[in-house]
């Protein structure tokens, strides 16, 4: 059996913990659901990360679940979600945000480089706008968001469990 790399299995341990978090998502109001999906070179992008964590802890709204996914390198795991949502490689570094479990479609927020800090600001502005809006799908649904991605068919859920299922298969294959 082929080991898997360090970067893999950190991702894909991030996975698993973050369909453990699904598992137990509730209906409560304001919850939010963030998957960052970058390089180990988009340094700005975790910069956004940070102060996108940041913005929940000061205005205590609560985040089910929070995962960056490639920060310390190309994994297989970050590949196939990107791939999955239908993210293009080109828009990576991006922010993939849902409001449940049961969605089937995301916002995606691109993460330009920005040397100004204006990337910053319109991530904040954009996190706020989902936290006062309820994070309903209507605000998810506001363009000024960015793009909309999801998974061909099914649940945000049920993709990420069978990306996950795939790895595990891949793993157990090799």
């Amino acid at each position: 059996m082929a080991e898997e790399s360090r970067v893999d299995a950190h991702d894909r341990n991030k996975l698993d913990r973050m369909l453990q978090d699904l598992s137990a998502e509730t209906d409560a109001h304001g919850v939010l659901h963030a998957m960052f999906l970058v390089t180990r070179e988009h340094e700005h992008a975790h910069d956004v990360f940070r102060r996108f964590r940041q913005v929940y802890e000061d205005t205590s709204s609560p985040f089910h679940s929070l995962t960056i996914f490639g920060q310390h390198g190309v994994s297989r795991a970050g590949q196939l979600i990107a791939q999955g949502l239908g993210v293009p490689e080109d828009q990576i570094p991006s922010l993939v945000l849902f409001s449940s479990h049961h969605d089937s479609r995301a916002a995606l927020i691109g993460l330009p480089a920005s040397e100004d800090g204006s990337l910053e600001r319109g991530v904040n502005a954009a996190v706020e706008q989902v936290i006062e809006g309820g994070c309903t799908a209507a605000a998810l649904d506001n363009p000024g968001l960015g793009t909309e991605c999801g998974p061909s068919q099914g649940s945000i859920d049920s993709f990420l469990r069978a990306t996950l299922g795939r790895l595990n298969a891949d793993l157990e294959a090799a």
